[in-house]
């Protein structure tokens, strides 16, 4: 499949609008963290990647999406996008998420799911694509 493809499958437009992690794509896999009042999102994605007790991603990188997802109550989402060795580098953001009470979501079946809460339609929410800055590999 052609790159040009490829992209077109990972950023579906609905309603004129690019969602990452709408679709599944090669070997990565996206993921949204509730952004802190207050704490920059980029400050905030460094220190859950590097607060784990022991690396399980053994190859790969993980990196901001570049996309925030708001929904109507004002919660913001981040974007993360994390590719190889893709079941270590969700055990790694679930722990540090789970250390630091911080809320994970991501989509599915065009829903978004916030764990521990009913999906969300998308026409509920605010999507952004704002570009991406950060790639953190296995350490």
């Amino acid at each position: 499949m052609s790159l040009k493809k490829r992209i077109r499958r990972v950023f579906q437009e609905i309603d004129g609008k690019r969602i990452p992690g709408l679709n599944a794509f090669g070997d990565g896999e996206w993921a949204y963290f509730l952004a802190l009042p207050g704490v920059d999102p980029r400050a905030q994605f460094q220190t859950l990647v590097s607060d784990v007790t022991k690396r399980r991603a053994k190859s790969g990188a993980i990196s901001e999406a570049g996309s925030r997802v708001t929904l109507p109550d004002g919660r913001t989402f981040h974007g993360v996008y994390y590719r190889g060795d893709v079941r270590g580098w969700r055990a790694d953001l679930r722990e540090s998420c789970q250390k630091q009470g911080i809320v994970l979501a991501h989509f599915r079946f065009r829903r978004f799911v916030i764990n521990g809460e009913a999906p969300r339609r998308l026409k509920e929410l605010k999507i952004e694509v704002i570009g991406g800055r950060e790639n953190l590999g296995p350490r």
